[in-house]
């Protein structure tokens, strides 16, 4: 017997700038900023060189409180396609390392027109409605947020399982 469980979401992370392609994020200085903050400028080309192998989506760059991120007010997410399955991971320049950490469930948030009327949608204008129908279409995200509640082994043994979800549901890991 199938049995649902309901996901209950945190860690809310706001986005205050997304890009399609590493190609347009590396045309802004956010990679650079927080390299610069570490010391790891030398890093960032070869860093993006390695996310060229991946097929890409979306890079956020959300907020973020300085005292506990090194004096920065922002940290860059990136989402990415790999092994069939949908992940997003914190971007750095830094060294990466393996965790035995289960893996989490994503939820994007698309980002809505002011005044939209969810309740009712007749409610609203039909110039709110084609603006939040073009959001929708242009995947545009106000914010994302990690599950608290559930999470998944990522041991070898049940990769085709996460890969069947993810083809199903547009599931993304973290």
């Amino acid at each position: 017997m199938e049995t649902t469980t309901f996901i209950e979401w945190g860690d809310k992370q706001t986005v205050i700038a997304q890009f399609k392609s590493i190609e347009s994020f590396m045309e802004t200085d956010w990679m650079n900023r927080q390299a610069d903050n570490f010391g790891q400028s030398h890093l960032v080309e070869r860093e993006m060189s390695h996310w060229s192998k991946y097929a890409v989506h979306n890079i956020f760059v959300v907020e973020a409180n300085p005292k506990f991120n090194y004096g920065l007010d922002f940290k860059c997410y990136i989402h990415y396609t790999a092994d069939g399955m949908n992940f997003m991971k914190e971007l750095s320049t830094g060294g990466s390392s393996l965790s035995s950490a289960p893996l989490v469930r994503v939820m994007l948030n698309t980002a809505q027109p002011k005044g939209l009327d969810l309740e009712n949608l007749a409610n609203n204008s039909k110039d709110t409605m084609t603006e939040w129908m073009k959001m929708i279409s242009d995947n545009v995200i106000e914010s994302f947020e990690f599950s608290m509640n559930v999470a998944y082994k990522k041991d070898s043994s049940v990769r085709h399982i996460l890969r069947d979800m993810c083809k199903s549901d547009s599931i993304i890991f973290a």
